[in-house]
């Protein structure tokens, strides 16, 4: 079926026509042996290079989305994806062999089939483009949602793949609503793939559970933390942190929402915190997301909350807010709202901390500025699905960092090499090695004091006990038989 990005619904027929073309596609490619796959990522990149002006035009829907952050965030990060997974998917896909008392086991990794991505909108080439090139590399064929406003960038991704010669019918990108995706699912997917809001993982996990049982992998809202401990470099984590406040006008999931300070530290945090807040422009919402903020914001200060960072205007933009005075609420209220506003908390002792994190049901990441001892012992308590260690949000666009949220964030991982695994399924083969098939005998089967010796070899603690249950099993075993 044709790629369409007018919005204009699928008739069943097409649908179906689409799968069977996808499916045909997906046949053909899962034949192909995987580096000849991987060649075409490898031309890709190269594409990408000589279209990047086009795919910047083509997210130029974004508010205030500048060349120099779609360069950043989408571009360059999804063609450093392509080259980890030619570098890497074969490896990471290769089938693992052992042997196991006269068994030799063989795990494979094979392709799932067809693959539904349901993309974002604030990350329309990079977060939907790693899986799609992810998906590929395992052999599947993919039907591809676009995020709202980015039905543009996805097909001219998929003409740039198209010019690598991938067989006909292997990508498919539909129009960027969802009122057929549904109907996608109770055709006959095979897994679906989400990258979005708390609201559209809940409405596409309902259609899942109205549909045939599919498997699923859900990236979903965050809620992020920023944590400073005693001994932080101070300006770094300011300069951190004001960087994920106001990266991509703020349309980011893993923004630091949630930032607490050890008291020593917050006063000289907050001065630094406010002078590299003050050069950050204002980001023009719609009338919809300021509406919002604005609501958000009034409903924290009804709640003792007051702005310490930060302005909220009144002529329909405004900059990163920080907000004091939440202790207590966990987290902000629709934290599936996108504006660049966070809570700051002071803490004085590391069980008050973690106590204040884990209160959110949002575990997507998290950041840990300070010492990388203390840094690394509090990472390992902390339920999030990836942990940044003195930075924030850039890290997790390298190609071999997974996500894999927790919680009310989602499930499964997404990128890297659990998020290539995602797109396959397990086979193990079981090999017999040689003749010895004592279990075919229904003697040996009822023979009680031969399986309790099996049992003492393999599994006793003691050796003298392994050793006499291991000589009269071959004593038995040279018996001759009763005529």
């Amino acid at each position: 079926m044709p790629s369409t990005n007018d919005g204009a619904p699928y008739s069943e027929i097409a649908i179906t026509q689409m799968l069977a073309s996808a499916r045909a596609a997906a046949h053909i490619w899962a034949a192909t042996p995987i580096n000849t796959r991987l060649s075409h990522l490898r031309r890709l990149t190269d594409k990408l290079v000589q279209h990047a002006d086009q795919l910047i035009a083509a997210c130029s829907y974004l508010p205030q989305r500048r060349a120099g952050e779609t360069l950043a965030a989408e571009i360059i990060p999804l063609a450093d994806a392509a080259r980890y997974l030619v570098r890497n998917a074969a490896r990471i896909l290769e089938p693992a062999a052992h042997r196991s008392w006269g068994l030799r086991i063989i795990t494979e990794r094979r392709p799932l089939g067809c693959i539904l991505i349901v993309g974002p909108s604030n990350y329309p080439l990079f977060l939907p483009g790693v899986q799609l090139l992810q998906a590929l590399a395992a052999g599947n064929a993919v039907i591809l949602k676009p995020g709202s406003g980015g039905a543009a960038v996805a097909m001219l991704l998929q003409k740039l793949l198209v010019s690598t010669c991938i067989p006909d019918g292997l990508v498919h990108i539909t129009s960027d609503s969802t009122q057929w995706v549904g109907q996608i699912i109770a055709a006959g997917i095979d897994k679906v793939v989400v990258t979005g809001s708390q609201k559209t993982g809940q409405v596409v996990a309902k259609l899942i559970g109205q549909s045939r049982p599919t498997d699923s992998v859900m990236e979903l809202s965050g809620a992020d933390a920023a944590i400073v401990l005693p001994g932080a470099d101070v300006d770094r984590a300011a300069a951190a942190i004001a960087f994920g406040l106001s990266f991509n006008a703020g349309a980011t999931c893993m923004l630091p929402r949630r930032i607490y300070v050890a008291r020593t530290m917050a006063d000289a945090l907050l001065a630094k915190l406010r002078q590299k807040l003050e050069s950050v422009p204002p980001i023009n919402l719609d009338a919809a997301e300021f509406v919002g903020i604005k609501a958000l914001v009034n409903t924290a200060m009804q709640n003792g909350a007051t702005i310490v960072c930060g302005q909220l205007n009144s002529d329909g933009c405004t900059g990163p807010l920080v907000l004091g005075g939440v202790s207590g609420l966990g987290e902000l209220p629709h934290t599936d709202q996108l504006g660049s506003v966070s809570i700051w908390e002071r803490y004085d002792q590391m069980d008050d901390l973690l106590a204040a994190y884990h209160a959110s049901s949002m575990r997507l990441g998290a950041s840990v500025f300070g010492p990388e001892a203390a840094a690394l012992s509090i990472a390992r308590r902390l339920d999030a699905g990836c942990i940044c260690i003195n930075d924030l949000l850039a890290p997790t666009g390298h190609p071999a960092v997974s996500l894999s949220p927790r919680k009310d964030s989602g499930y499964g991982s997404t990128r890297g090499a659990e998020g290539l695994l995602e797109m396959t399924s397990p086979v193990t083969v079981v090999c017999r090695v040689g003749r010895f098939l004592p279990h075919l005998s229904r003697e040996n089967i009822n023979d009680d004091q031969t399986l309790k010796d099996i049992l003492k070899l393999k599994h006793a603690a003691d050796a003298k006990l392994r050793v006499e249950s291991l000589l009269r099993i071959i004593r038995r075993g040279r018996k001759p038989a009763a005529k």
